[in-house]
């Protein structure tokens, strides 16, 4: 119970200008992360893979419809 009790404590005593102090900094220090983040191309790392497909589809080059016992095949 204290700990829980010192938690509540302490947002309670916590200001709005100190919330706003605090989430100004945090922006400050995002903003000169964001300098140093540059996005690098990597086009030396190609990687190929050998892929074998999962069906075939064969062309059909000359077919020819057939009935045998009055069904066609």
């Amino acid at each position: 119970m204290e700990e829980e009790d010192i938690k509540a404590l302490k947002r309670a005593s916590e200001s709005q200008a100190e919330k706003a102090a605090k989430k100004q900094k945090s922006d400050v220090e995002v903003a000169k992360l964001n300098k140093h983040l540059q996005i690098m191309s990597n086009d030396e790392d190609d990687v190929y893979t050998k892929a074998t497909p999962l069906a075939r589809k064969v062309p059909v080059a000359d077919y020819e419809i057939y009935t045998e016992n009055n069904k066609p095949y």
